[in-house]
């Protein structure tokens, strides 16, 4: 299972040595009922430890709570109250989040898949390539520590990869002249990245050998969903409205670009020009980075601008707080079951992280190939025909 924990320097207790700031953050936020902070903390190194740390665990779902969701996806989170409730409970409890996640993350990564338990299996390579996961740990970190983005774009990568034809890498085969591939649907392309990420992994998937840029569009939920269409796009896939709820989170890192959402900012309809739903100090700052009638098509904004580098409840802490970023996440709050789900995230962020965990690795069972349908790709990226490409 992959922990994310957020360093902070402690100057204040240690000559020398580092502290994660969830060991001390207590002191820094709802100390008890009658006092914010700790009262023997010194008030200037107070406001230096919240400058370095994030608002404690849980920032996504309570931003989600305190209507501040990026995405129309993530706010909408609170409209229910079956998906307020795992919210709330999200915001407070990271470490029941995280247990909740692995699983999730499983079933995912094993959608339509049956037999699963027989056929995949921790340690699939340890015969053929005993180092197999060090090396993927290994080139994951590496990577990692050279571009932070690489953690949420291999989590939505996977993502992508298993709502098409399920799990088996065919995001990654190459387009030919006769073929539009998944890769370079305008549902990936430009903004799907990762392609070069921990919890221990089932293996025995083999690699799909179609790639059609049509079922990424018809399967891939749009930024612009309403509860009911995401509900539905997940079940489609054998996952619950909670761990869609749940997935919604992963929306905590990254970044967007600008075009998954500018309608919320400009000419939203007939009669508003911005979306009502979405907080007008936010939407402010979001104009200003993402200029109307922009022709830079680059142009990206963080996912939760408060700790976007962190899988902390940030998220939905916005989506509460009118702030979701896309339609598809603020709209979670027009549900009462997606609401009560985002509440309990976003006030229980270890609850969340285990519940993520969870339904990553149920993601990670969408439709895996085990029978002679698949292959076992050495070269990334080959096509349909054989060819090879790196993406």
């Amino acid at each position: 299972m992959v922990t994310v924990f957020t360093p902070c320097f402690d100057t204040g207790t240690r000559t020398i040595g580092l502290s994660h700031c969830t060991s001390f953050s207590n002191r820094l936020y709802n100390f008890s009922s009658t006092n914010s902070q700790g009262p023997s903390l010194n008030a200037d190194y107070v406001t230096k430890l919240k400058q370095q740390g994030p608002r404690g665990p849980g920032s996504y779902f309570g931003d989600v709570l305190a209507s501040r969701g990026l995405f129309t996806s993530d706010q909408a989170l609170t409209t229910s109250q079956q998906t307020t409730d795992p919210s709330r409970s999200s915001t407070t409890n990271v470490l029941a989040w995280k247990a909740n996640f692995v699983p999730s993350m499983i079933k995912m990564s094993q959608m339509r898949c049956s037999l699963l338990e027989a056929q995949l299996q921790v340690g699939f390579y340890t015969s053929s390539c005993p180092l197999a996961e060090f090396i993927v740990k290994y080139e994951v970190s590496k990577g990692f520590l050279s571009d932070r983005g690489v953690a949420a774009g291999l989590v939505r990568m996977h993502f992508h990869d298993c709502f098409v034809r399920g799990c088996d890498a065919s995001v990654l085969i190459a387009s030919t002249p006769s073929s539009t591939a998944e890769k370079d649907s305008p549902a990936n392309n430009p903004s799907l990245r990762g392609r070069r990420l921990g919890y221990d992994v089932p293996a025995g998937r083999k690699d799909g050998k179609v790639s059609l840029s049509s079922e990424a569009s018809a399967n891939l939920p749009a930024p612009t969903f309403n509860v009911n269409q995401l509900t539905q796009a997940f079940a489609n896939k054998g996952l619950t409205q909670e761990e869609m709820v749940t997935l919604s989170g992963a929306h905590t890192i990254g970044r967007s670009h600008c075009t998954s959402f500018t309608t919320r900012l400009y000419n939203f309809n007939a009669t508003t020009n911005q979306d009502p739903s979405l907080d007008p100090l936010y939407a402010s700052q979001l104009r200003q980075q993402c200029p109307q009638g922009s022709t830079i098509p680059n142009l990206v904004v963080p996912m939760n601008p408060g700790s976007s580098a962190t899988m902390d409840s940030g998220y939905y802490m916005d989506v509460v707080a009118n702030r979701g970023l896309f339609t598809s996440d603020q709209i979670l709050l027009t549900n009462q079951d997606t609401a009560d789900q985002v509440n309990q995230n976003a006030m229980n962020v270890f609850l969340w992280r285990r519940k993520l965990a969870a339904a990553m690795m149920k993601m990670g069972q969408i439709g895996v190939i085990t029978d002679d349908t698949g292959r076992f790709d050495q070269i990334v990226g080959r096509s349909t025909e054989g060819r090879e490409a790196y993406g």
